[in-house]
């Protein structure tokens, strides 16, 4: 009877496992599709030259002349701080215009006279030609 019993069990377990095995059927996952993008990637540029360069107008810089009278510096011209060696005509080969220019533009008579540390306006910022040594 234990013989019996035993294998009564054994196929019962082997049925049960059939019958499990025929009924854990995969479901295949459901495809969904990536979220759309929001914005373009893809941004056509566009240029307005006006935007960035042609609405900038330089304010005009008004300083007091040697003679007390009110200078207005020429609109674009940059600040520049009198070094040891310099005179008008130098800086005039610097920037690429005349002595008198300089001098108009400061308001100025003398063009011989230069002080160190003395603050003056050029049309552009000067450029220095190193000399072969």
């Amino acid at each position: 009877m234990k013989t019996k019993t035993l294998s009564l069990t054994v196929t019962l377990m082997a049925a049960a496992l059939v019958l499990i095995g025929c009924n854990l059927t995969r479901t295949p996952p459901t495809p969904t599709l990536a979220p759309a993008p929001t914005t373009d990637p893809f941004v056509t540029p566009t240029f307005d030259p006006g935007a960035a360069f042609g609405q900038f107008t330089p304010t005009p810089i008004i300083v007091i002349g040697v003679d007390g009278g009110a200078c207005q510096i020429p609109a674009g011209w940059v600040e520049y701080t009198v070094e040891p060696g310099d005179s008008l005509t130098l800086l005039a080969e610097q920037t690429d215009s005349t002595p008198a220019e300089i001098a108009a533009g400061n308001c100025r008579d003398n063009q011989d006279e230069l002080f160190v540390d003395e603050i003056i306006y050029l049309p552009r910022q000067p450029v220095i030609q190193l000399s072969p040594v």
